[in-house]
C-alpha cells in the first residue's frame, strides 16, 4: 500500500512538472514565434495525459483491489 501511495505520489509530482515545462515551452515559443517550441508544447502535453491516465489506472486498481 505505501509502494503505491508514494507511486502515486511521485505521478502527480512529474503531471506537475510536466505542466510547469509545458507553460514555459509555450511562452518561450510564443515570444519567439518559433513552431518547433509549440511541437514540444504539444509533446509535454501529451506526457500530462498519459501520466493522468496512469494515476487513473492506479487509483482504479487500489480500489478494485479494496473490495
Amino acid at each position: 500500500m505505501t509502494t503505491r501511495k508514494s507511486r502515486k505520489i511521485v505521478i502527480q509530482i512529474t503531471i506537475i512538472l510536466a505542466f510547469i515545462f509545458s507553460l514555459v515551452i509555450a511562452y518561450i515559443a510564443r515570444g519567439t514565434g518559433m513552431s518547433s517550441m509549440l511541437l514540444i508544447f504539444m509533446a509535454g502535453l501529451q506526457v500530462i495525459v498519459m501520466l493522468s491516465i496512469l494515476y487513473v489506472l492506479e487509483t482504479v486498481i487500489e480500489i478494485m483491489e479494496a473490495k
